[in-house]
C-alpha cells in the first residue's frame, strides 16, 4: 500500500541504513541472512543495490512464514529466527522492524543466535524503529495495546534505542555506526492502513491518546563480530 506514512515507515529510509552494509561489501558470491524477511522487501532492495555495483550476492531469507515471489539470488529458510542454527555460515546480515515482536530476553537470545552463524570478521545491520521518550512512549503503547484488543495482534515490547545497543553489546556485537532519524506517524494514515482499523476503532484509539499523530525514530545499527 502506498500512503505517505507507509513509504516514511518502509521505503524512506531503507536504502540510507542499507547503504552502511553495502559499503562493507567488496567481493563476489556473498551469502546474506535476512532474518525475520517476510515479504523479502529489504533482501530485494539490497539485490538490486548490489547489482548496481556489480556485486553478485545471495540472500537467505529466514523466516517461519515467508512471503511473496522470489527474485533471483533469493531463497527461503522457513525456520524460526531464534532456533535458527547455522554457525559460521554468512558473510553478512540484516533485520529489519523484528524485535519488537520479542520480549527481551528472546531479543538477546536472537542477537546472540546472529552473531554465532556470521563468520568471523562478518557485519550485521539491524534496522528498527524505536521510541525515546516517555511521551511518544506512552501514546504509543496504548496504540499498540488497542490493536492487540481489537487485532490480537501483539508486540511485547517498544524498543529504545539505548536498550538496542545494549542487548547487541551482551550478545558480543561491537558497533560500528549508528544512525537515527525521526518522523511521525498517524492514526489516519499508517495506523488505519497498515492494520485495517475502522472509523470506530480510530475514534476510541484517539480518545485514549488525544492526539492524531506521534514522533518515531528508526535506528539503523551496523554490528561487526
Amino acid at each position: 500500500m502506498k500512503t505517505p506514512d507507509i513509504y516514511k515507515e518502509y521505503r524512506k529510509l531503507s536504502k540510507i541504513f542499507l547503504k552502511l552494509l553495502l559499503d562493507k561489501i567488496d567481493e563476489n558470491k556473498i551469502l546474506v541472512a535476512d532474518y525475520g524477511g517476510g515479504d523479502a522487501a529489504l533482501s530485494k532492495e539490497l539485490i538490486d543495490m548490489c547489482s548496481k555495483r556489480k556485486i553478485k550476492i545471495k540472500v537467505e531469507n529466514i523466516d517461519i512464514e515467508p512471503i511473496g515471489p522470489k527474485p533471483k539470488n533469493l531463497f527461503i529458510v522457513k525456520n524460526d529466527v531464534l532456533k535458527y542454527y547455522a554457525k559460521n555460515r554468512y558473510d553478512y546480515s540484516v533485520s529489519r522492524f523484528l524485535t519488537h515482536y520479542f520480549t527481551y530476553s528472546q531479543q538477546l537470545k536472537f542477537f546472540k543466535n546472529v552473531y554465532r552463524n556470521l563468520k568471523p570478521g562478518g557485519y550485521f545491520l539491524l534496522i528498527n524503529w524505536t521510541i525515546d521518550d516517555p511521551k511518544n512512549y506512552k501514546i504509543k503503547r496504548l496504540i499498540l495495546d488497542s490493536i492487540e484488543f481489537y487485532k490480537g495482534i501483539k508486540r511485547p515490547i517498544i524498543p529504545s534505542s539505548s536498550k538496542l545497543l545494549k542487548l547487541c553489546r551482551q550478545a558480543g556485537f561491537k558497533i560500528m555506526t549508528c544512525k537515527k532519524y525521526n518522523y511521525y506517524l498517524s492514526l489516519n494514515d499508517f495506523y488505519k492502513n497498515r492494520f485495517c482499523l475502522t472509523k470506530n476503532q480510530l475514534k476510541q484509539i484517539q480518545e485514549k491518546i488525544s492526539v492524531k499523530s506521534h514522533k518515531q525514530y528508526q535506528v539503523g545499527i551496523l554490528l561487526k563480530k
